[in-house]
């Protein structure tokens, strides 16, 4: 960020006293009230790619979560980021190293366009930044696939499949994948498959959140 952006958020902050991202009272980015009801993700997270070492989700995807993802994802505030990436940090401290190499889930072009950012962009650097490791932002969404959100499984993997490609030199042999909400998988999954035929060799996925599996009733009789 440019020393004048840094400049410009101490000044607000002292002016303004900062507001928690979840309710709007002050107490800092996140305060202890809205902290206490953050819920550890504990289900497996779907299974990639064989060559993935594992899948990461760090928070349930509940009312709170909620408010930090939407705050990220449309308002494009900075400070949700770095926060977003401290919560990541200590639920998931083994994927923030000086040797970790973080690749954001991509926009099309056209909806980066319109939006100005890239939320998992944001996301990814700040976890670079945090561990002192190396973002690359070289996998390119190559088609402009309809919104996930109303689609089944099967759909969501037929409107990503090939959608991504990998753009300029090889990616090093083990990269993070980075989104912030993980739904299916299917769109990381496509990702992956790109990172994989780019010469990617191990391919570890992390994401913020994710709602829980819904609850099976229990069998009759």
């Amino acid at each position: 960020m440019h020393w004048i952006d840094r400049w410009c958020e101490h000044w607000l902050a002292w002016i303004f006293p900062e507001r928690c991202v979840a309710c709007e009272r002050h107490g800092g980015s996140l305060c202890k009230a809205c902290q206490q009801t953050l819920e550890d993700y504990d289900e497996p997270p779907p299974t990639l790619l064989a060559v993935q070492q594992a899948t990461h989700v760090a928070y349930v995807y509940n009312h709170t979560m909620r408010q930090i993802v939407h705050r990220l994802k449309y308002r494009r505030e900075r400070r949700v980021a770095r926060l977003a990436g401290h919560l990541i940090a200590q639920r998931v401290p083994t994927c923030l190293t000086s040797a970790s190499v973080f690749v954001p889930v991509p926009l099309h072009a056209t909806r980066l366009a319109s939006r100005g950012f890239n939320q998992a962009a944001l996301l990814a650097s700040a976890l670079a930044r945090l561990s002192r490791g190396q973002l690359l932002d070289k996998l390119v969404r190559q088609r402009d696939t309809p919104p996930q959100a109303r689609l089944g499984i099967r759909e969501r993997q037929a409107n990503v499949a090939d959608a991504f490609v990998w753009q300029g030199a090889p990616p090093p042999t083990h990269v993070i994948l980075v989104d912030d909400v993980l739904t299916t998988g299917a769109t990381m999954r496509a990702c992956s498959d790109a990172l994989q035929a780019a010469g990617a060799r191990s391919i570890t996925g992390l994401a913020l959140a994710r709602s829980r599996a819904p609850r099976q009733p229990p069998p009759h009789g």
